[in-house]
C-alpha cells in the first residue's frame, strides 16, 4: 500500500490524519497523567512522547488550556 493510500484510508476512518491522531492520543495520556497530580509537566512530556515541556505546553494549549490550569481543574 502506498503512503498516500494509507493516509487516505486513515483519514476516512478516523476523520483526521495520522499525525493529528497521534498527537490526540498523546494529549489524552497527558491529561490522565496531569489529572493524577503526581508528576510534573517536565516528566509528563517525555512519558507521552511529546518530548519537552515546551512542546507539551504548545500542543496542550491548542487543544485545551495550559497544563497547569488543566491540572488545577482536577485537583480536589
Amino acid at each position: 500500500m502506498s503512503s498516500r493510500t494509507l493516509h487516505r484510508s486513515f483519514q476516512s476512518r478516523f476523520r483526521m490524519g495520522p499525525r493529528a491522531w497521534l498527537i490526540q492520543q498523546r494529549l489524552r495520556e497527558a491529561c490522565t497523567l496531569l489529572e493524577s497530580g503526581e508528576i510534573t509537566v517536565d516528566e509528563v512530556a517525555p512519558r507521552t512522547g511529546l518530548g519537552t515541556a515546551t512542546n507539551l505546553r504548545a500542543h496542550f494549549q491548542r487543544a485545551f488550556a495550559t497544563p497547569t490550569a488543566y491540572r488545577r481543574a482536577f485537583t480536589p
